[in-house]
C-alpha cells in the first residue's frame, strides 16, 4: 500500500526532533505514513542543538498555538500519539483534538517499575515525598496543576499498552469507551530490529545518565541531582576499575543519547559510544547502571546487572527508582562511596536474572503480543 494512503500516525511531542526521537518514532520508514509535530517553541523548551534534526517532510514546528489550532482543524484524519506533559497548554490542546477529526491516544509504553509500588500512592504522602526531594519541580507543577484545573481532562480514543500492569492501571482507572491497542515498549522495538547472532561477551557495559548535566533538567525545569559531579564520576571509575579487574574485561560508556560529553574524556580513557546501547548490552558479560529504560533491554537480553548508587543520589528522587526495580528483582544495590572491595559480584549478578521473565511480562510485552514494530502495530489496529 502506497504510505500516502496508510492512516496518518502524529506523534505531538514538546521538544525538538533528535536522532533519537528520528529512530523511536520510524521516520525514515518509507512504508508507515508519520509525521512529528514540534511543539517546543510553544512550550518554550530548551534543548541542546548538536542532535537536533530541523529538515524533514515528516517534521512541523509549530511556532504558535493559533497555527497548531488551524492544522489540528484542517486535519481529516489520522491518530495523534499524545506525548506532551499534564500542563494547561497540553490539556487545552488535547480538547481542541476532541473537538476535530482528529483521534487522540496515550501511550503508555514505557512503564517504570515504581509505578508498581508507588502507583497508588496518596497524594498527601506524594507532595511531602517531592516537598523533602524536589521543592522547585513541586512549586512549578503546583502552579500547572492549579492552572489545569480550569479544564477538563478528556477521554482518550485510543490507549496503547505494553506489559500487563498497564492493562491492571487502566482496568483500576476504569476507563470508558478507549480501544486498547495491545504491543510493548519501546526498547522491544530495538530488541526485534538486532540481529539475530550469537552474542559474544566482550565487554562490560554502563548505561550512563549524565545526572550531573543532563538535558532533560532544562526542559522539566529540574535542578540537576548531583552537585559534585567530579565527586560522582571518580566514585564510577573506581568502581569501574574494581570490576575491571575482577573480571578482566573493559567497561565501556553507553552515553545518554541527549547528552554532550564534549572531549568524551569523562570516564578517563573508557570507550563513551552513543546510539549504540542495545547493540552494546547485547554484546556484554555484566550491565552497571542507576536507572535506565535501557534496564529492559538488559532484561530481554538476559544481562545480569549490578545496581550502584552514591550517597548524593541516594538523598535524591533516583534512589527511589533504583530502590523500585531492586525490590522487583530481589537484589541490593550497591553504594560505589563504601568499601565494596569484599563483595561477591558473582552472587549479585546471578540473582539479578531470576525475575526476568515475570517482569518482561509486567513491563515490557504481554504474551501473545505482535511480533512486530510498535508503529507498524498501532497501523494495523487502525485498518482492522
Amino acid at each position: 500500500m502506497d504510505a500516502s494512503l496508510r492512516p496518518l500516525i502524529i506523534f505531538m511531542c514538546q521538544e525538538p526532533l533528535d536522532l533519537r526521537q528520528w529512530k523511536r518514532f520510524y521516520l525514515d520508514s518509507q512504508e508507515l505514513n508519520l509525521v512529528y509535530l514540534d511543539l517546543s517553541p510553544i512550550y518554550k523548551s530548551e534543548y541542546p542543538d548538536f542532535q537536533r534534526i530541523s529538515k524533514s517532510k515528516k517534521l512541523i514546528t509549530f511556532s504558535s498555538k493559533k497555527k497548531l489550532r488551524e492544522y489540528i482543524d484542517s486535519s481529516k484524519s489520522g491518530i495523534v500519539i499524545d506525548f506532551l506533559n499534564n500542563s494547561f497548554t497540553s490539556k487545552l490542546i488535547r480538547n481542541w483534538i476532541k473537538k476535530s477529526s482528529l483521534k487522540i491516544c496515550f501511550p503508555d509504553i514505557n512503564l517504570l517499575v515504581e509505578a508498581k509500588y508507588f502507583g497508588n500512592e496518596k497524594k498527601l504522602t506524594k507532595f511531602f515525598r517531592r516537598l523533602y526531594f524536589d521543592r522547585w519541580w513541586l512549586f512549578l507543577n503546583t502552579i500547572r496543576w492549579i492552572g489545569s484545573k480550569f479544564i477538563k481532562d478528556i477521554s482518550y480514543d485510543y490507549y496503547l499498552v505494553s506489559g500487563s500492569l498497564c492493562l491492571e492501571n487502566l482496568r483500576n482507572n476504569k476507563l470508558k469507551n478507549s480501544e486498547v491497542i495491545y504491543a510493548h515498549s519501546w526498547d522491544y522495538d530495538k530488541y526485534l530490529m538486532q540481529s539475530k547472532e550469537e552474542a559474544k561477551a566482550q565487554h562490560i557495559v554502563y548505561i550512563d545518565q549524565k545526572y550531573w548535566d543532563h538535558p532533560d533538567y532544562k526542559i522539566m525545569k529540574l535542578q540537576p541531582y548531583i552537585k559534585d559531579s567530579s565527586k560522582f564520576i571518580n566514585a564510577l571509575n573506581d568502581f569501574f576499575e574494581h570490576i575491571e579487574k575482577i573480571y578482566s574485561m573493559p567497561v565501556v560508556i553507553a552515553g545518554h543519547p541527549s547528552a554532550n560529553y564534549h572531549d568524551g574524556k569523562t570516564y578517563g580513557n573508557r570507550k563513551i559510544i552513543h546510539h549504540k546501547t542495545e547493540e552494546l548490552i547485547k554484546n556484554s558479560k555484566i550491565v552497571i547502571c542507576m536507572t535506565s529504560a535501557a534496564i529492559n533491554l538488559a532484561i530481554l537480553h538476559n544481562k545480569p546487572i549490578i545496581f550502584t548508587y552514591t550517597n548524593e543520589i541516594y538523598k535524591s528522587m533516583i534512589f527511589r527508582r533504583i530502590k523500585s526495580i531492586t525490590n522487583y528483582l530481589n537484589v541490593e544495590a550497591i553504594n560505589i562511596d563504601t568499601d565494596y572491595s569484599k563483595i561477591n559480584f558473582d552472587l549479585i549478578i546471578n540473582k539479578s536474572i531470576k525475575e526476568y521473565e515475570s517482569f518482561i511480562k509486567e513491563f515490557i510485552k504481554m504474551p501473545g503480543t505482535k511480533e512486530s514494530p510498535l508503529w507498524s502495530i498501532v497501523e494495523k489496529h487502525l485498518i482492522q
